[in-house]
């Protein structure tokens, strides 16, 4: 029979009340932030572990306490302490093992995993009778008033330091979940910040079963992130609404386990399941036809962020060899005041020997689609110096260019182009006649693409071979003038003839 909400609220302690929905509130905002990470890190598996781990140190805290209860009434002990030691055993075992043993990562998870559902099924079923019913299914599947004030005082702690650590290191989270691999050759210590969301999943698992249940709570750290992805790649409005979701979540099930006298994590659950298929239905994925190009659109996005996440960092990072930067122009050969499109800037790369090459006797438009490389590029070279240069948010792909430029540079980006045909279509409409379009790398294309076949994100993103980009820019109506690919650059240079 569903309870009477109004006579629960006028019958049951206020304080009770606050505690109880505070609690659900800052679980759903802890769990739902740290679900960023565990989705876009593509480690479920990782955090399903570590939610059980939790679930076998509050069992044997729950033993604990039942032995200490029986010598001396007076004697207590929290299963959060040992659901906490317990998820930073895991996650100190776990982040070794899954960079460095020879085992398949699943494996090792999946062994862990059984562990813990073993280790706490034992704990539990050695407590003494008459105190297993009720505590196993507080830990389980929760309640709404197995949570303390001082256990609401942890979770605001909690939540604050979350949030600190996501303000201070948010280009580094955010580079790492584009790809580890890029993260860690940009100068980023991966593993200590894969560390920290192992462990950061486990102790806000730990500190959100009283009020979820342990074996529910993962579906609330999964599901509010889950549901924003239905609707949005960019990683600024994940952070900001997920945890809207989870709160919203948590808010939402609180009520409803009251009026259906349900058990509140279960609540809590199938409310946010709910709401992550309502998601799924009324996403405009799902109404798009193409769903190719949907998943190249969250590829560019996430391409976007990550450069503007390290964009700071950029030059200091990733050195190029000045020489070979040089050579490119010279082989490009560009005549004192011409116009010149630099496509894919950066954070300027090329622009110093632009001007050392022609001073300010040229106009440059330097194109780049990350907002925050451009920004950087704008302050090493400011318009009141250099006038005759202009940076731009651009895309390549998606302006529309005529008969304008001298000469088009398209340096260490062509193979993140999707259509590659079309771009080189793109670049020799902009060519005046006579105008030269070069597509450069500064190391070999071996390199670049074993490179790319090894980092996640970028392993499609291709760099034709000579022939195949003669065969681009023939169709084009391009004459191909000069090309070189050895172990220390790659170009191809062409003229327009018609």
């Amino acid at each position: 029979m569903p309870y009477n909400i109004f006579l629960f609220l006028s019958t049951v302690p206020l304080q009770l009340i606050i505690t109880s929905i505070l609690g659900a509130i800052l679980a759903g905002l802890s769990c739902s932030l740290t679900g960023v990470f565990v989705v876009n890190l593509k480690i479920p598996s990782i955090g399903y572990c570590m939610s059980h781990a939790a679930f076998a140190g509050a069992s044997l805290g729950l033993l604990i306490d039942a032995n200490l209860r029986l010598i001396n009434m007076d004697y207590s002990f929290d299963p959060l302490i040992t659901a906490v030691i317990f998820t930073i055993i895991v996650a100190a075992i776990l982040g070794p093992l899954t960079q460095k043993a020879k085992l398949e990562t699943n494996i090792i998870i999946s062994i862990l995993f059984t562990l813990m559902i073993a280790l706490g099924f034992i704990f539990l079923s050695a407590m003494p009778s008459g105190v297993l019913s009720a505590s196993a299914v507080s830990i389980l599947w929760g309640s709404i008033f197995g949570i303390s004030m001082e256990d609401v005082l942890y979770l605001v702690i909690l939540n604050g330091i979350l949030i600190i650590i996501l303000v201070f290191f948010y280009k580094e989270f955010l580079a790492i979940m584009f790809d580890k691999k890029l993260a860690q050759a940009s100068g980023i210590n991966v593993s200590i910040f894969f560390f920290f969301v192992l462990m950061t999943t486990g102790i806000v698992v730990a500190f959100s079963i009283k009020i979820i249940g342990a074996l529910l709570v993962y579906a609330l750290i999964v599901n509010p992130c889950s549901t924003i992805l239905e609707f949005s790649y960019d990683m600024r409005k994940i952070f900001a609404l997920s945890p809207v979701i989870g709160v919203g979540t948590c808010i939402l099930g609180y009520f409803t386990s009251l009026i259906f006298d349900f058990p509140i994590g279960s609540s809590i659950i199938i409310v946010s399941c709910i709401i992550f298929i309502t998601a799924l239905i009324i996403s405009p994925k799902r109404r798009r036809k193409d769903s190719i190009n949907d998943r190249k659109n969250m590829k560019k996005s996430r391409d976007i962020e990550f450069f503007n996440s390290l964009a700071e960092e950029w030059d200091e990072k990733n050195p190029h060899k000045p020489e070979v930067l040089r050579t490119f122009l010279d082989i490009l050969s560009i005549k004192p005041g011409s116009k010149i499109l630099d496509v894919g800037t950066g954070t300027g790369v090329m622009i110093p020997y632009f001007i050392e090459k022609l001073s300010n006797n040229c106009t440059i438009i330097a194109i780049d689609n990350a907002e925050k490389m451009i920004e950087v590029a704008k302050r090493k070279f400011p318009h009141e110096k250099y006038p005759t240069i202009e940076f731009k948010i651009q895309d390549i792909t998606k302006i529309s260019i005529h008969q304008e430029y001298d000469a088009i540079l398209c340096h260490n980006c062509f193979p993140h182009f999707e259509n590659q045909e079309e771009t080189v279509r793109i670049m020799t409409k902009g060519l005046k006649m006579g105008g030269k379009l070069m597509v450069a790398h500064s190391k070999s294309r071996d390199w670049i693409n074993n490179l790319h076949r090894n980092t996640d994100g970028v392993e499609h993103d291709y760099l034709p071979n000579i022939k195949e980009l003669s065969l681009m820019m023939i169709k084009s109506n391009l004459k191909v003038l000069d090309h070189i690919d050895d172990e220390d650059m790659f170009f191809i240079l062409s003229e327009k003839v018609t």
